[in-house]
């Protein structure tokens, strides 16, 4: 520290000052009295009205005779041993870290928004599109394609006239043989054969393709034990008793007789997937089950082969991520390794069933928003009943975390670093601990208005706050205050303590007893309203005399 020099030698005088209890607090009603003339005169704030918070005019009049002394009441402080800082005042502004914005991926209704000020947590629905939840996810990553089991899929359409009475499980498998779905209880069964059945095949039809379809499949299903079928274009007496075995087989009606609808020629096995019912104005949103009236012509599900997932990739892992870490894999069935399987499906369908969304197992592009950490929604870009399309903002968020942002003359970056701690004064006065979170190593000039000269260059500093530590404020001005100097346990007294000595320097009054005593002493920090002090005779603990 840099001290300055030391008064003339100390003197003891008389003591007609008061004594204190150490804070200050007269006991003995005693008054100093401050004359013109003399060897060491009361400065207090002599040295600056602002730091000791007094202000006494001082002055040497010719020197041959005192004058008039002005008298005024003291008390006692004590002299503490204390860190000093000297801080610098940077103006900031409290604000919510991360702020970005939430596009939609598809096209559709708005019908369901957050508030503002609302905070979503990962697994949390962020908003609705067609009555679709999207859910947040922690992630840094972007969704470019839908992730599922047979997303690929073909179109199985309905031949038959009446409702739906039972139909295969969403992602079930389906084998040459098996029953996919009935209408008014007659059975669709499941064929191999990439040729499609588009009539009635009985006895005396004529040849076709479809009838060695249909005869492959009969002999290689066990329906032909005696080995009577020949497999070629012919429907024959052997055919119709073979088909007589399947219809006894599946329930259906046994007349032998293959009506159009009643079987479907697929590529199989083959995994099912239920489809949206169609209304007058497109999809309705809710897929076709039991229950549903339909006609010929109506596609009533979707097939794809079992092996059919996406290729790996850093979506399926951050996903998989999500999915373990929000407790939709409770028996650990899942791994955790990019790969998009059964058991990523399962733990996909138990989030679904959370946040009420159609159990399928597919996270279709859209339907899900990776952003790192909690969001607070800070604007709403469209209302409920909008119609939006893709890349259309929704609503703007931010971390849900408070940070200070200012702007730091380029000539004082050495003042802060990455890391360092600095006090914030919020706008109730009240004041909490930052840290240092970025520094720009880049400067810029600020923008200025049109016809202004440029402003001096600067960077942007970010200081992080402690949780729940600003009461949500936003957009709020505040103080930065920054450590500038600093001395460690020294010692210290008000700064309405010191007095001038004639000739230059500074001494302490030291209350000793009845008595008091002046101590030349060096100073170093000034600190909301304490300088630090070094003399001889000076310890911590004694007490100085203060004007009160």
């Amino acid at each position: 520290m840099s001290l300055s020099s030391p008064p003339r030698a100390t003197e003891e005088l008389p003591s007609d000052t008061a004594t204190s209890n150490g804070s200050g607090t007269e006991t003995g009603g005693r008054r100093r009295r401050l004359a013109k003339a003399g060897p060491v005169v009361f400065v207090g704030v002599l040295i600056a009205a602002a730091l000791a918070g007094y202000f006494l005019v001082l002055a040497r009049d010719n020197g041959t005779e005192p004058a008039a002394a002005t008298e005024v009441a003291t008390g006692a402080a004590p002299v503490t041993r204390r860190d000093l800082q000297v801080r610098d005042s940077l103006g900031g502004t409290l604000t919510f870290a991360s702020a970005s914005t939430v596009k939609s991926a598809g096209t559709g209704t708005v019908t369901s928004l957050p508030a503002e000020g609302d905070i979503r947590e990962p697994g949390d629905v962020l908003y609705a599109l067609d009555g679709v939840p999207i859910v947040l996810l922690e992630g840094d990553i972007s969704m470019w394609r839908s992730l599922g089991i047979g997303l690929e899929t073909t179109p199985i359409s309905n031949q038959l006239t009446g409702t739906v009475t039972a139909i295969a499980q969403h992602g079930s498998v389906v084998r040459a043989g098996d029953v996919i779905y009935r209408v008014n209880t007659v059975p669709v069964v499941a064929l191999s054969g990439s040729f499609p059945a588009f009539r009635t095949l009985a006895d005396g039809v004529t040849d076709g393709r479809d009838v060695r379809q249909l005869e492959q499949n009969l002999v290689a299903l066990g329906y032909d034990p005696d080995g009577a079928v020949t497999v070629d274009r012919t429907f024959t007496a052997a055919t119709t008793d073979a088909v007589l075995r399947m219809q006894a087989d599946i329930g259906a009606e046994e007349d032998g007789i293959v009506d159009l609808g009643e079987v479907v020629f697929m590529s199989t096995p083959q995994r099912v997937s239920h489809v949206e019912a169609a209304g007058a104005n497109g999809p309705t949103g809710s897929a076709i089950g039991i229950g549903a009236s339909v006609q010929p012509g109506t596609e009533i599900l979707g097939v794809a082969a079992p092996t059919d997932a996406p290729t790996d990739g850093p979506d399926i892992l951050a996903l998989e991520e999500n999915l373990v870490a929000l407790g939709f894999d409770p028996e650990g069935a899942m791994t955790v390794d990019s790969s998009f399987d059964l058991q990523t499906e399962a733990a996909i369908e138990r989030l679904q069933e959370s946040i009420g969304a159609d159990m399928d197992g597919v996270f279709e592009i859209g339907d899900a928003v990776f952003v790192s950490g909690a969001q607070r929604v800070s604007a709403l870009l469209v209302s409920s009943g909008d119609i939006v399309q893709p890349g259309v903002p929704i609503l703007e968020v931010t971390s849900s975390e408070q940070v200070v942002t200012l702007e730091l003359e380029a000539t004082r970056q050495t003042l802060v670093a990455v890391g360092d701690e600095v006090a914030v004064e919020l706008p109730d006065g009240s004041e909490t601990t930052g840290v240092v979170s970025e520094v720009s190593a880049v400067a810029r000039v600020p923008q200025t208005a049109a016809g202004a000269e440029p402003g001096d260059p600067v960077i942007d500093v970010t200081v992080a706050l402690p949780a729940n530590s600003s009461g949500g404020l936003d957009q709020s001005p505040v103080d930065i205050l920054i450590a500038t100097d600093s001395a460690e346990q020294v010692l210290t007294v008000p700064v309405s303590a010191l007095l001038a000595v004639a000739g230059g320097g500074y001494a302490l009054e030291l209350v000793d007893g009845a008595v008091t005593r002046f101590v030349g002493v060096e100073l170093g920090l000034f600190s909301d309203g304490l300088v630090e002090v070094a003399g001889v005779g000076v310890t911590e603990g004694d007490e100085v005399v203060v004007p009160r």
